[in-house]
Parts: structure tokens; sequence; C-alpha cells
């Protein structure tokens, strides 16, 4: 997990560094120095740290600053609780199963119920935060839709502790995607939709794996059965009809022979005896 932000500070000769707020000790390979000269007596720098942030997944860490002339230290801004200098370091994971099995593997339904489960790690208790997620058709990188709307779920939330879980809930008509693996993505925002007081559009953490199994929902393929039309069932009783009515005929033709042959006086033609 890559991980970056944006610091805006008075132009003049300058260095910053990260600090980790739960241990309290400077971190020497975010450290990041920057020497200009200012054209105004007043204004602002923006500088960027990034850093791999996997190792620090659920810490707080704090940006300080130095100011130098001549290298000598003239203004230092380091305070470890100073909110506006901190950030926190947010992961989120997610398991999405089939409400029906509690597998992995849906059913066929045409009002599936998929729940996915959000694992966090970061968060800021007693602050908002929305889940968005949509689901993706594997075979097409394409986010599904269902009669022109595309398949989404999204959940408000307030965390009391900065690590739990939360649900999201997508339903969808399964018999539309036969045989395919659908994949849901997700995406953690700042901030509430419903009271409209978003932080950002950009979000705050994302899950977006194409090929991880635990997001991934495996849909069945309908079994096929050939249609009954009785020819089996019935057609041994079709060939002894036929048969039986074949020999009927046959003995009838024999009787009317027989018959018309004694009204004439003469014998009936017998194939002789071997």
């Amino acid at each position: 997990m890559d991980s970056s932000f944006t610091r805006k500070e008075k132009v003049n000769p300058i260095s910053f560094s990260i600090s980790h707020k739960a241990k309290f000790q400077f971190v020497e390979k975010y450290q990041v120095k920057r020497l200009l000269t200012p054209t105004e007596k007043d204004g602002k720098l923006t500088l960027f740290f990034e850093f791999d942030g996997l190792s620090l997944v659920g810490k707080t860490v704090v940006v300080f600053e130095s100011l130098y002339y001549e290298g000598v230290e003239i203004a230092v801004h380091a305070d470890i609780e100073d909110e506006a200098q901190s950030v926190n370091i947010i992961d989120i994971r997610t398991s999405v199963k089939d409400k029906d099995t509690g597998t992995h593997t849906a059913t066929l339904t045409h009002t599936s119920t998929f729940i996915d489960t959000v694992s966090y790690e970061g968060l800021t208790p007693g602050k908002s935060y929305t889940v968005y997620g949509k689901i993706m058709m594997k075979s097409t990188g394409k986010v599904l839709q269902q009669k022109g709307i595309p398949v989404t779920g999204m959940t408000e939330f307030v965390p009391e502790t900065p690590a739990g879980t939360v649900e999201v809930i997508f339903v969808l008509d399964t018999f539309m995607v036969e045989g395919e693996d659908l994949v849901v993505f997700e995406d953690l925002f700042a901030g509430s939709v419903t009271d409209d007081d978003l932080e950002s559009e950009v979000p705050i953490a994302s899950h977006a794996d194409l090929e991880d199994k635990d997001q991934t929902i495996k849909i069945p393929v309908i079994p096929f059965t050939p249609p009954h039309t009785g020819v089996d069932d019935h057609i041994g009783f079709l060939l002894t009809a036929m048969l039986t009515s074949g020999a009927g005929v046959i003995w009838i033709l024999r009787k009317r022979k027989r018959r018309g042959t004694a009204d004439s006086g003469e014998e009936d033609f017998l194939p002789p005896q071997q």
C-alpha cells in the first residue's frame, strides 16, 4: 500500500520529518528536505511525502517541521498532539459471501443477497465514514449492470474503536450472470453521503483486486435437462402396439383367405413341411 499526503508551509529553507505518534520516535527514512529562496516575504510551500504505509497500518503519523537559516534552526513546529499535523494510516480488507449458502458460491435466484464484511484499521472513533462497494465482472473487468443500473452497495457508520468490521449488502439477479465470477470492490470515504459532508471524493482507503478469492463469488450454471417428450417412456408400448396390430392384421387377412377358400371349394395353400 503506497501512502502520500501533502503539507503546506511558509516558504523558507525548511526540512520536514514524520514521527510515529504511538512511539514518539523520529522516522529517519521518511525525512524530506527542501531548499529554496523565497521571492516574497510570506507564502506557502507544498511538500509531498511518499512511502510504503503497509508497516504503519493502524498507526498515526505526525509531521514535524524545522526551519533553518545558514545551518541554524530558527523555527520549529513539532507537536505530537496536533491533529492538523496528524495522518492516520488506514487499511481495509473484505470478504464477501452469499447469504443463502454462507460460502463464495451463490445460488441461482432473482433476488440473491451478497454480504461483504469489510475489516478496517486506523479509523478515528466517533467520526463518520462511508463504505461504497460495486460488483465487478471478472471476465470483463467492468462494473456489473442489471437493467442498465450498476450493482452497488453502501454503508455509513461511526466506529467506536479504530479497528473493526462493517457489512455492505448487495442484491442482484444471479440468473442473469450464470457461470460468471463476480468480484466486489470497496472504497472507504471520510464523512457521510447522507449528511452531504464527505471530506473528499477521493477515498481514504480502497480494496480492489480482481484476483482476490475472498472478494469473489462464483455463480453456478443452470443444469441442462432435456424436455420431457414421452417418447422414451412409451417407446416400448408403441412397439408392442405396432407388433400386436400387425399380427392382428395378418390373422384377419388369413382368416378371410381361408373363408374365401372354403367358399370356393379350394384348399388353403400352405408351404410344404420340411
